[in-house]
């Protein structure tokens, strides 16, 4: 890992725990191992630190949605459960970004952040919603709202993240338990959304 991850691996940590504002640039500088010189060198300020993160963060998903845009080798409701499986595995995999993200999108005090946030977010939705409508054009799905579509398979996944308090409770699971370190709850998650899209979109 080059200093320069380590750096925004750091900050990730910490963003999440004390918050942005709350995070002093010192104790980022001791935890990475660094001087502010150095963070200065490659991000500019602490603003241009975050804005990295979710370029760097968010490279990932976009190549994986290009490519499933243009593989003409799957059908479409191939496409949407593979992207059910790598969107959920993905944020179970960096929980502490996806907290961040959600931080800044509720708090909207820094505006530059927040339209890179939604510009990262609104690039994915178009080629989810490009895949769900070439679905639709090829008669494989039925007629359905894109958006609403999205917001439904997006949405249960992120109510999940954000509030396991309510899963642990409906599900009687000790409330001790840590749903991000258990690969069944996961494994049942995506199993659940797979079965919630197949329902919706596939004509019967």
């Amino acid at each position: 890992m080059s200093k320069k991850e380590i750096i925004m691996q750091k900050a990730i940590e910490l963003f999440s725990t004390y918050g942005f504002d709350n995070t002093p640039i010192r104790e980022l500088c001791q935890r990475a191992g660094v001087n502010i010189a150095m963070i200065n060198y490659y991000f500019g300020s602490k603003e241009g630190l975050f804005e990295a993160i979710i370029e760097y963060k968010s490279h990932y998903m976009k190549e994986l949605l290009q490519g499933l845009q243009a593989d003409t080798s799957m059908t479409e409701m191939e496409k949407v459960n593979l992207l059910i499986d790598q969107y959920v595995n993905r944020i179970w995999s960096h929980p502490l970004f996806h907290k961040i993200l959600h931080q800044e999108m509720m708090l909207k005090s820094r505006p530059e952040v927040n339209r890179i946030i939604e510009k990262m977010f609104s690039r994915n939705m178009q080629f989810i919603k490009s895949i769900l409508e070439d679905g639709m054009k090829k008669g494989i799905f039925r007629k359905i709202d894109p958006e609403f579509t999205i917001a439904s398979m997006l949405g249960t996944i992120n109510h999940f993240m954000n509030t396991p308090a309510i899963y642990l409770l409906l599900s009687g699971e000790e409330q001790h338990t840590d749903p991000y370190q258990n690969d069944a709850i996961k494994k049942r998650l995506i199993t659940h959304l797979k079965q919630l899209m197949e329902a919706h979109l596939l004509k019967k």
